[in-house]
């Protein structure tokens, strides 16, 4: 009965305390218009007078206008929010705008000794406030066999300081609402053009781990955030207020890290995105903390941690066999109908345990989800089960630290890149200069996949005219490490490159530039090469070629590419032509590197050296 009654006496004291220090409004116009206020209501164009509303759902603002005034909503919050505080229940608006309450008690220095978190039921049940000690960001590498998560994702994840219960962690995920079997070039339409709405949703961490770690082999990175008591209940009571808060998903814009930055924005004050943003990978984000936190060590990332996925730790695993061991590990893996017995039976008792727990490593490695009925990995894990169960009791298997790849995401090469150069051909100098609003690619200083992601990248050529010399659509590659995979799968390396480098009086050789290609990659420490055959169509012609790429980037900051190409033109009145390219690059630092490349067509030779610049 006092844990009741306690609230209840603090909102009569506060309520009376309210009426005698009530807010201006000079107080009103001056925290109405703030940066802060406008973060909180989620305002498109909100520099205006009236403002457009993002969040779709009718309960999250109290103007019931599809313009919105800031200042006449934080009057009609003030009201809604700090009257009746002698009978607060779930739909009292404090329960459901905790973080708005927090946020004006304090601004206004009402002093009102109420916390939303005690006071509201519902709130006070949630499960976050159990293990809320932790609050991280978590950024999941990219995916290539899905368009949709070649950029990435991010989710927030609430844990405790006890690790042995991460996976129970609870994860804070933004996404769109894409119907069921929706068609793909239909959902890539759709989400760039802001066909779907979206919200936040709660799951369970080892939900996402499932996805990520153990389906699609992703790794990920956990930023924890150094947060103060107050910023963390803001963050939290912010959270809760987002729930079942629908808005519109633009892909490259309001997708998840948007809204994992505003929430932060909410929280601690701090910039990350403007209205003036054009894009926001997710990525990007890591790369603002990171730059805030070099500024301001320590005040807002508390650390930063690697977490492989489990191809990543089924590597790691074998690599602990010796090489007899792998040896049979491998022929049980490729015998038919083995009996387990028979193939460990040589070795001592202690080396059998070992030898089990490592195949159980890598059939759960192998199946994924809930296996059908008569699944030949899912029977033998069982048969394998049986057999750890007939030996003594206790954990043999041991594991190596995982080092990772790459750099933290927020210490990597920006995405956005201009460059600015000179060419030297047919003994006349020219400048250059090129754009490329997103690029991710083996050349880049913390790029831990190799792989690339390379989006409406614009170069031109100035001299005595104005010429395109490249327009990439779209370049996608995936370099997959024949080293840095298991026993069991050698998946190829591919890449699909489509653009323009001509628009009007083209030469045969010039105009729609079409690439596909397969082959292998192969790591040798820290070197990264890749060989690819590729199939090529341009300009009037079609073609095969071969590459050589090489990749140092974290060693020794110098990466390369070389291929040769043989065009054969689909008209009979012209020959067949041979070019060969290459290309290096070196990075001074993330944000700086300077490229030297060289092409040789018939008797044309071209060089150019380019600075490239990536500020964000």
């Amino acid at each position: 009965m006092i844990k009741y009654l306690i609230p209840i006496v603090l909102a009569f004291s506060s309520s009376s305390a309210l009426s005698l220090n009530p807010p201006t409004e000079n107080d009103f116009i001056d925290l109405g218009t703030s940066e802060q206020w406008l973060r909180q209501l989620y305002l498109n164009g909100r520099s205006g007078n009236k403002p457009n509303r993002r969040i779709l759902s009718e309960r999250f603002y109290f103007s019931d206008t599809p313009h919105i005034d800031p200042v006449a909503e934080l009057k009609a919050n003030y009201e809604a929010l700090f009257s009746r505080l002698n009978h607060i229940t779930d739909e009292h608006p404090l329960c459901r705008f905790p973080s708005r309450f927090l946020f004006i008690d304090r601004q206004f220095s009402l002093n009102s000794g109420i916390d939303p978190f005690t006071v509201c039921p519902k709130l006070n049940s949630w499960s976050l406030l159990e293990t809320y000690s932790k609050i991280m960001i978590t950024k999941v590498d990219s995916h290539f066999g899905n368009p949709a998560s070649t950029f990435g994702h991010l989710i927030i994840r609430i844990g405790s300081d006890d690790e042995r219960r991460n996976l129970l962690d609870t994860s804070i995920n933004y996404g769109a609402h894409v119907p069921p079997n929706e068609l793909m070039p239909v959902y890539i339409f759709k989400g760039i053009t802001g066909g779907y709405t979206a919200s936040i949703s709660l799951e369970d961490f080892y939900h996402q781990d499932l996805v990520y770690s153990k389906t699609e082999f992703r790794d990920m990175w956990n930023y924890e955030l150094n947060l103060t008591e107050f910023q963390k209940r803001i963050f939290l009571g912010h959270v809760w207020e987002l729930l079942e808060q629908t808005s519109v998903y633009y892909f490259v814009k309001y997708n998840c890290a948007y809204a994992i930055a505003g929430i932060l924005e909410v929280a601690t004050g701090y910039e990350f995105v403007s209205e003036n943003t054009l894009y926001y990978p997710p990525i990007r984000l890591f790369q603002d903390l990171s730059r805030y936190d070099a500024n301001h060590p320590g005040m807002l990332i508390a650390s930063q941690t690697y977490l492989p996925s489990q191809d990543k730790m089924l590597r790691n695993v074998l690599k602990s066999l010796n090489h007899d061991e792998m040896s049979t590990v491998k022929n049980y893996i490729n015998a038919v109908n083995p009996d387990i017995e028979q193939w460990i039976q040589p070795y001592t008792a202690d080396r059998q345990s070992y030898i089990l727990e490592v195949l159980l490593e890598y059939y759960d490695y192998m199946i994924t989800g809930y296996p059908e009925s008569g699944d030949e990995s899912a029977n033998r894990r069982i048969d394998i089960i049986k057999a750890r169960l007939q030996r003594p009791a206790g954990k043999k298997l041991s594991f190596e630290t995982i080092e990772p790849p790459a750099r933290p995401p927020g210490e990597t090469t920006r995405t956005t890149k201009f460059g600015f150069g000179l060419q030297y051909s047919e003994d006349q100098f020219s400048g250059q200069f090129s754009l490329t609003p997103f690029s991710l690619n083996p050349l880049d200083l913390g790029n831990s996949v190799f792989s690339e992601l390379t989006i409406l990248k614009t170069d031109v050529r100035f001299g005595n005219s104005l010429e395109l010399s490249d327009f990439t659509l779209i370049k996608v590659a995936q370099r997959s490490d024949l080293k840095q995979y298991s026993i069991a799968k050698h998946p190829l390396s591919w890449t699909v490159d489509t653009g323009f480098n001509c628009l009007n009086n083209c030469d045969p050789h010039d105009g729609l530039q079409i690439k596909t290609g397969i082959g292998q990659s192969l790591s040798t420490g820290s070197v990264l090469n890749s060989i690819l055959a590729n199939a090529l169509l341009e300009g009037r012609r079609v073609g095969i070629s071969g590459e050589w790429e090489l990749a140092l980037p974290e060693v020794h900051k110098v990466s390369g590419v070389v291929s040769s190409e043989i065009y054969y033109p689909l008209s009979d009145s012209e020959n067949a032509d041979l070019r060969l390219t290459g290309k290096a690059r070196y990075s001074f630092n993330p944000e700086h590197s300077i490229e030297l490349s060289y092409s040789r067509l018939r008797e044309r030779s071209t060089a150019s050296l380019r600075w490239v610049w990536s500020p964000f």
